[in-house]
């Protein structure tokens, strides 16, 4: 059996503030939400960015962001990357490590060493951004972890992806799982 569901804008259609049926109006997902939350659930749906990694060779990366909607000059996008290196294998794990994940949890930020705009053929706006990243092959027997974290902040001021529940905080100097909450797009990637 399979069941059909609505998707987001779907749901925002039938349920947000402007709703065919007068009592299905701001219920569902938007009830006890303002128009203006009912209106950035509509930009998050419609305009959120998304993020692609891939790796070109040891110690590099390449994030792709995709952003629709993005108006250059007037728009703005964050990204933030970080590697850090260890064993993947788990069943070496240093005499006296607390660190059971066996990464070595020195986090570094980084820089892109090149950013260019993403056009594919025919394009008159930019389909978004290409970074790049270089840190070098990781220590000899060890993998590299690389995190990215993304934002785009709309010419309106408001923030894609839109944080879970108002969650707004996250850590400045380390990019992680968690962040997704918080209002950011987020990825990772293992050097193989």
């Amino acid at each position: 059996m399979q069941v059909l569901s609505d998707s987001d804008v779907e749901q925002w259609a039938k349920h947000g503030p402007f709703a065919q049926d007068a009592a299905k109006r701001m219920t569902h997902d938007y009830q006890g939400k303002t128009y203006t939350d009912a209106f950035h659930g509509l930009l998050n749906q419609l305009m959120a960015p998304s993020l692609k990694l891939t790796t070109s060779g040891p110690g590099s990366l390449n994030a792709k962001v995709l952003l629709p909607g993005f108006t250059p000059e007037q728009s703005a996008l964050s990204v933030e990357c970080s590697a850090e290196s260890g064993r993947r294998d788990i069943s070496y794990i240093p005499p006296g490590s607390t660190n059971l994940s066996s990464w070595n949890d020195d986090q570094q930020l980084i820089k892109p060493v090149e950013a260019e705009v993403w056009l594919e053929e025919g394009d008159t706006q930019p389909r978004g951004y290409i970074y790049r990243y270089y840190l070098g092959a990781p220590p000899q027997g060890d993998k590299r972890q690389w995190r990215v974290r993304a934002r785009h902040t709309t010419p309106q001021g408001v923030g894609l992806p839109l944080p879970e529940n108002g969650q707004k905080t996250y850590d400045p100097h380390r990019v992680q799982e968690s962040d997704a909450k918080s209002g950011w797009l987020y990825a990772e990637r293992t050097e193989p």
